[in-house]
């Protein structure tokens, strides 16, 4: 019999593992908070498995033994390939429990997550001041065009992604369609309370609300599309053996670079057009 079927890949083997942590977040006989802890558990097993051993893999050549001391034989291509059809099959799995079991189910028992769009007027009222004194004080909008060179794109942020169309007409100049980046600020609750005279516990996504002020953001544009997106970036690093001293140089050094580690799972939450 061959070694690859009798041996199982490290780093997919790691991906049955996380597996087994989406199967809690399945399973119909558990609180529904407990369900949704597990899938945050599940995303945070796989922003780590992308950091440091899915980057370990793209600095190594495709058609080297991905790992020596294993004995399954598969190069870096085919167990990168592995990894990629297996994560969009779990991934499509995760976001099919939360919008079709996880958060329905929460919303029948009076914790809502609701669009900017279903808010009533008198709430809608409330979340605008919300905006207007906490939210737009923080935000730090990012053209890119010829004079602004692309921003860096801080490891696990979420950012807004808008492409923006001039109206300027006559003698100013101006690009007529660029990009902007908006940070989504840190410093505040990505869940925005919603005030609900039902008794219910109501929540906006802080993006959200945000990607619905763009135009006040960006006065004088037309809003064509706007996206919300993230990038894992490369955080491995290996260290030669060598004395104490230059040991911890090497620490040092390696834990710097690792702000603008290479891109390993660049990821698009949502798309919407503008109006």
């Amino acid at each position: 019999m061959d070694d690859r079927e009798i041996f199982i890949n490290r780093e997919v083997g790691w991906l049955e593992f996380n597996a087994r942590v989406l199967e809690e977040a399945q399973d119909p006989s558990l609180p529904l908070l407990e369900r949704l802890k597990f899938l945050a558990i599940f995303s945070g097993n796989l922003d780590e498995f992308f950091m440091v051993r899915v980057a370990g893999l793209n600095n190594r050549e495709p058609d080297e033994i991905s790992s020596p001391e294993g004995n399954d034989g598969a190069t870096t291509r085919e167990v990168l390939d592995s990894i990629s059809k297996r994560v969009h099959d779990l991934t499509t799995e995760q976001y099919r429990i939360l919008r079709e079991e996880v958060l329905p189910g929460l919303g029948k028992a009076g914790l809502r997550l609701l669009s900017v769009s279903e808010i009533p007027a008198a709430q809608a009222a409330d979340l605008e001041t919300y905006f207007q004194h906490k939210v737009m004080p923080v935000l730090t909008p990012m053209a890119i065009d010829p004079a602004h060179p692309f921003p860096h794109i801080q490891n696990r942020f979420l950012y807004l992604g808008v492409f923006l169309k001039s109206k300027a007409r006559g003698k100013v100049r101006a690009p007529e369609t660029f990009l902007a980046i908006i940070p989504v600020p840190p410093i505040l609750p990505r869940f925005v309370p919603v005030l609900s005279g039902e008794g219910q516990d109501q929540f906006v996504l802080l993006e959200e609300l945000i990607g619905s002020h763009l135009g006040q953001i960006f006065q004088g544009f037309a809003i064509q599309e706007h996206t919300i997106f993230r990038l894992t970036r490369d955080q491995d690093f290996e260290l030669s053996d060598q004395d104490s001293e230059d040991l911890l140089k090497q620490i040092q050094s390696e834990l710097s670079k690792r702000k603008r580690g290479a891109a390993v799972r660049p990821t698009t939450c949502t798309r919407s057009t503008g109006r």
